[in-house]
């Protein structure tokens, strides 16, 4: 079956090969063309308690405007903040491996990336304990990203002991494959 693939960023999304010297394919923008809004993540806020005399408040994600519905055939490219804040949708992928230029703008990406649903890294797959997310480009071997706090403990340990590293400054996990 053929696949539509709807770009939901303001961004006209070029994937390019590993090797950055081959375009692949350009994914002209929906929303900039009119056809779509863009969706936008929604916020609520809280209190939480206070740290001396500094307020605090607790933000968490309250749901995802202009949308569209799940369609058979149909993948919607998102923002990671809108993949990630509706991580049982399986038709929204968010552009991986982002390429920027000199001043930091982004001008291409390798591939696409999914956001996993909470506590699917810890059931089994099909190929044994945790296999999933995102090819790297600038390695000879593809890499696997998944959040810590999501992982079971020996399932942790074992991507440790096979050489996994965790990224400085995040909580990110990644794991080279067998």
């Amino acid at each position: 079956m053929d696949m539509k693939i709807v770009n939901l960023t303001p961004h006209d999304v070029n994937i390019v090969s590993g090797d950055k010297k081959s375009r692949l394919a350009c994914f002209k923008s929906d929303v900039k063309s009119g056809e779509y809004e863009l969706p936008r993540v929604r916020f609520g806020r809280m209190e939480d308690r206070s740290v001396g005399i500094i307020p605090m408040s607790l933000t968490y994600m309250s749901g995802v405007e202009h949308l569209p519905p799940e369609e058979d055939g149909v993948l919607y490219i998102v923002s990671m903040l809108v993949s990630a804040a509706c991580p049982d949708r399986r038709d929204l992928v968010s552009p991986d491996n982002v390429l920027r230029e000199e001043r930091g703008k982004p001008w291409a990406c390798t591939g696409f990336t999914r956001s996993l649903p909470r506590g699917e890294a810890e059931s089994p797959s099909d190929e044994g304990d945790v296999r999933f997310l995102t090819q790297g480009s600038d390695v000879a071997r593809p890499t696997y990203a998944l959040f810590d706090r999501s992982l079971r403990k020996g399932v942790r340990e074992e991507m440790e002991s096979n050489g996994a590293r965790k990224t400085k400054g995040s909580e990110v996990l990644y794991c080279s494959t067998r």
